[in-house]
């Protein structure tokens, strides 16, 4: 699985929580309701989608309500919900695990590279550090991929699921993509954010051809042969802009390229699973040359007791 394999190359994590007025805090407080949350940047600012369990007498104005979940999306446009998500991903190694409402409260959950702490702490004075009840919950040295999961797990529960897809011949094309100009047929990346059709994303060098000076990459670690750069790719485009359209919640996007075998996984609430299954339906259908499916579908507690058991007691991180 492709979390096993990033690790802890991101080696530091952090927890984030703040107070912010609006009337998903109000439901979660009033209610005792969790919620997951998805920030989006657009051009113009950006969007918030928003999910929680579909409860009786539970009324969201402007929302759909499936038999598990209702869900709602929201213009963000000028709120300070969104710069600081702007602001914040300026971090060249940050990528957000996830967020979530507790108790009216955000909850953000990330990852970054120890070479970023100073960056780190500079975005924060200027973005979620000017939130109302702002604090640090937890800065460690990073447990484990899975260690942000397992805590939301506890707010709201998540499963994982891994999109399996071959890539057709016409884009394994170094004069096609950069990305493979540079990095070959054998990376990983997480992604940081969507920007229209441009994604941001940290890059893992697995084949060392980078050898620095590219003027479409951002070194963050030439040891670890660790970089940020941008990237299009028409499966994680569609299937971004499907669950957004959608209103499902779907935290993290970690892929990998080995040869023509691309995947990507991703983690979604429980309560929105027959939605995402859904919307990958339809980017199968769009992008059938791509042929694409579920290659895995793993509840995160099960995912976690695995890769306990795989790496045995002397060889975890301490908590």
């Amino acid at each position: 699985m492709i979390p096993s394999e990033i690790g802890t190359r991101l080696d530091r994590r952090a927890v984030l929580s703040f107070y912010h007025d609006d009337e998903f805090t109000a439901v979660s407080e009033r209610h005792g309701i969790n919620v997951a949350v998805r920030f989006r940047l657009t051009r113009d600012g950006g969007i918030g989608i928003y999910n929680m369990p579909a409860t009786g007498g539970l009324e969201v104005s402007d929302s759909l309500k499936t038999r598990w979940a209702v869900k709602s999306a929201r213009d963000l446009r000028g709120s300070p919900l969104i710069e600081a998500f702007q602001r914040i991903n300026e971090v060249p190694s940050l990528v957000i695990d996830g967020a979530v409402i507790r108790e009216g409260v955000y909850t953000v959950y990330l990852r970054y590279h120890r070479s970023d702490e100073e960056n780190l702490w500079s975005a924060l004075a200027g973005s979620y550090g000017r939130m109302p009840d702002f604090a640090v919950e937890k800065k460690v040295t990073t447990e484990g991929f899975l260690s942000s999961f397992e805590e939301i797990c506890s707010a709201m529960p998540l499963t994982y699921y891994q999109l399996d897809c071959l890539v057709p011949p016409e884009y394994i094309d170094i004069s096609h993509d950069p990305v493979i100009t540079s990095l070959g047929v054998k990376w990983t990346r997480e992604m940081k954010y969507l920007l229209e059709d441009n994604f941001r994303a940290v890059f893992y060098d697995d084949t060392n051809i980078i050898g620095g000076g590219e003027d479409w990459v951002s070194e963050i670690s030439r040891e670890e042969r660790i970089y940020a750069a941008s990237f299009s790719n028409p499966v994680v485009e569609r299937l971004v802009n499907g669950i957004t359209a959608d209103r499902t919640v779907a935290m993290a996007m970690p892929q990998r390229l080995y040869g023509r075998s691309f995947h990507l996984g991703t983690f979604v609430p429980d309560i929105v699973r027959p939605d995402f299954f859904r919307i990958v339906e339809g980017v199968s259908m769009e992008l059938r040359t791509w042929s694409i499916r579920i290659g895995q579908a793993i509840p995160v507690p099960e995912m976690a007791r695995q890769q306990a058991y795989r790496n045995g007691p002397e060889q975890q991180a301490p908590h």
